[in-house]
């Protein structure tokens, strides 16, 4: 290995330690709270350091996301191409599992409407508008019966739903103890659970429409 792979490899790993410790501060506070100057605390770095490799903790965060997404697309494309049902439990357990997608989606658009320069705007909205044709046309291989346009009603489901219901299902520390002080139990269930019976009805629907 030459100098200048070793030092690209040291560098990726960097930025990975970087993404990875941002997203654990999630669990501890408000995005909101979280800057370059806790971040780099956490890492042991100075905030010049932590500036060489991201412009802001907004970059920080977007570059997070990207990952997440990728490594959720490679998950999805080892399914293997068998029945509808097949597909909709092994897709709720990938989902189930991916926690961090989802508690990352929550403050996204927070994110990109803050300062983000336009050429990051850019960038992000490409990256994930790749990502979003690639994940419907994973979802077309398993509903070969169905129309593109109902494939995308599927889709649609997934992409609207999932977020909110991860919120609705994993609160915060924080929600918990505030509903407790007003006497309200939070309502707590498996993911995968809750994810697999909604999916699965909104499949059957579709294809009863089609009866």
């Amino acid at each position: 290995m030459n100098d200048k792979n070793k030092i690209s490899r040291i560098r990726q790993y960097q930025i990975h330690e970087i993404q990875t410790q941002a997203l654990l501060l999630l669990d501890e506070v408000p995005f909101q709270k979280i800057t370059m100057s806790l971040l780099a605390s956490k890492l042991s770095f100075t905030r010049a350091n932590l500036y060489k490799y991201f412009e802001s903790i907004e970059a920080v965060f977007m570059g997070a996301s990207i990952e997440i997404l990728h490594d959720f697309y490679k998950k999805v494309v080892q399914i293997e191409v068998i029945d509808v049902d097949h597909f909709i439990k092994k897709f709720s357990t990938i989902v189930s599992e991916e926690t961090t997608l989802w508690k990352i989606s929550g403050i996204m658009d927070n994110i990109l409407e803050m300062n983000v320069n336009f050429d990051s705007l850019v960038s992000y909205e490409r990256q994930f508008n790749l990502f979003y044709d690639q994940l419907f046309i994973e979802f077309k291989k398993h509903f070969l019966d169905l129309s593109d346009m109902d494939v995308l009603k599927i889709y649609h489901f997934f992409y609207l739903i999932t977020p909110t219901m991860y919120t609705s299902l994993n609160l915060s520390e924080r929600k918990k103890q505030a509903m407790k002080i007003l006497n309200r139990e939070p309502f707590e269930m498996p993911m995968y659970y809750m994810y697999e019976n909604f999916f699965q009805t909104f499949v059957k629907g579709i294809y009863q429409s089609k009866k």
